[in-house]
Order: structure tokens, then sequence, then C-alpha cells
């Protein structure tokens, strides 16, 4: 009869996580724990102290690579801790600093305000549109005629979250009212 002593814990390194953005609520938790087969638990925890768990398997070489659905949680940071456990029932610690990571939960768009479009200039059958989303990024900012034809137009943001475009051309466009708009 030959039996095999394990006394020693995964230790898990690497963690990581991505960040969500709007629209995409998901997270990729990666980490390694240096077996395979290791059953993983994934622990989120949000500012406001909300928490959601997720499990899974190690893979090849401890391989950890888990999925998690983070719609549940405030925006703003998540912390993250992966823990691992072998067959032999040992856990690794999940103070551990390459068990732990964060990552930033920002699924709302920025509120658009101040938005303003000039009347269009004959000469160059541009107009001037400016305004703030309050955060730095990108956005779009598109003007639609009554045919619902469009030009859109991807403007620099400030940190501030402000932006300006100057005389952007709108000649493809039918004449009369314009409607602009921006995410």
């Amino acid at each position: 009869l030959t039996t095999t002593q394990d006394t020693k814990a995964p230790g898990v390194t690497g963690t990581g996580a991505s960040d969500t953005s709007q629209g995409t609520p998901k997270t990729t938790v990666t980490a390694n724990s240096g077996e395979s087969g290791d059953s993983v638990t994934v622990k989120l925890v949000d500012s406001g102290g909300g928490t959601l768990t997720a499990t899974g398997t190690s893979g090849a070489s401890g391989a950890i690579s888990i999925v998690v659905d983070a719609s549940s949680l405030a925006e703003g940071s998540i912390g993250v801790t992966v823990t691992a456990t072998d067959a032999a029932g040992n856990a690794s610690d999940a103070t551990a600093s390459g068990a732990k990571a964060t990552f930033t939960k920002d699924t709302v768009g920025p509120t658009i305000t101040g938005l303003t479009a000039s009347n269009v200039n004959i000469a160059s059958n541009g107009i001037n549109i400016s305004g703030s989303t309050g955060e730095p990024g990108t956005g779009t900012v598109t003007v639609t005629d009554k045919n619902g034809k469009f030009v859109a137009t991807a403007p620099t943001v400030s940190s501030t979250g402000a932006f300006s475009i100057s005389n952007r051309d709108v000649s493809s466009l039918a004449d009369g009212a314009l409607t602009t708009s921006a995410v």
C-alpha cells in the first residue's frame, strides 16, 4: 500500500482582474495556484461591503481564469481575493499579496451636460459643438438630419470631461433642423 502525504497548501500568485466597462459588467479573474485540479474560490467585495463569490477549478499547471458577472456589485473599486484548495484539503493563504487584486467597475456611461451646437456656417458647412461628460474618456457626438442621415465625431475629452468640436462638416446632411446627441 502506497500513500501520498500532502501537507503543502497551494500558493496563489499573479492574481488580476479586468476592468468592466459600459454594457459589460463581467470581469475575468486570472491567477495561478501552481497545481492543476485545485478547487478555486474567487471573492469580490465592493466599497459598500457587497460581496460576490464564484468558484472554478485550476487548469494545467495551476492556471486560473474565471469570468464573473459583477452586475450585482456597486460601481467603483472592487477588491478580489482568490483562494485555492488542493485535493488533500490544503487551502492557500487568502491574505498573501499574490492572492489579491482590484479592478474598477464602471458600467454607467457619463452624463452629458451643457451640450450646445451652433447654426451651420454657410461658408464652410460646419457646425461647432461643445459639452461635458463629467469625466475623462471618449465618446461620440452625432449630428442627424430630418431623414435620419448622420455624421459622427469622436472628440477628444479633457481630464475634466469637457469636449469641443470646431467646424464639423455637415454638408452631406439635408437642409433643415439637425439634431445633436452625445454618448
